[in-house]
């Protein structure tokens, strides 16, 4: 009996569909050690359909009621969701981006996941109407430079402006030194 040896290796992996992890506690390794003897004698490893299939699979033969269906999908959403974290998080732009509620009247604005740019949301808020898609938020960088990470997170409503996005390309070619036309 060793692990060492390609016919018991394979024997206990293959004939009788031991895990890895089962092989291993035997003899009280771990499954990475039994992996690299695996590779190191040639033995395959099974597929994920040949490890899971019909009866040796633990979910075989159990269904959740549509009731349990249901309750899970509405339970494991937004706050109810065992990784909430408060609903802010920082998109991969620096922005700050807000959670918002089915019942919220800024629903529609949401991403696929149910965030808002805070930028946006606080915009909506001070006009007391949903934005559109084509409306854009500057920051106008009144206490950190313009496009500074911390700019992009200040969104007192006095750091922001209501543009077309037209408006707001022909603000940065100036900024950045362009010659385009500062709208009126």
């Amino acid at each position: 009996m060793n692990y060492q040896n390609r016919t018991w290796l394979y024997k206990k992996y293959w004939v009788e569909e031991l895990s890895v992890h089962k092989i291993a506690k035997i003899f009280g390794i771990t499954s990475m050690a039994i992996w690299y003897w695996m590779v190191k004698l040639n033995i395959p490893r099974r597929t994920l359909k040949q490890c899971n299939l019909g009866e040796k699979n633990h979910f075989y033969g159990k269904h959740h009621t549509e009731k349990t269906k249901r309750e899970n999908s509405i339970s494991h959403r937004g706050k109810n969701h065992n990784h909430w974290k408060g609903g802010i998080k920082i998109d991969s732009d620096g922005y700050i981006l807000i959670w918002i509620d089915s019942e919220s009247p800024f629903y529609i604005m949401k991403d696929h996941q149910n965030y808002i740019k805070e930028h946006r949301l606080v915009m909506a808020q001070h006009l007391n109407r949903c934005l559109k898609s084509w409306e854009v938020i500057h920051h106008k960088g009144i206490k950190y430079p313009v496009n500074s990470i911390q700019n992009k997170q200040d969104n007192r409503i006095e750091n922001l402006v209501l543009m077309s996005n037209s408006e707001h390309t022909m603000l940065h070619n100036i900024l950045r030194g362009g010659d385009a036309q500062c709208p009126q």
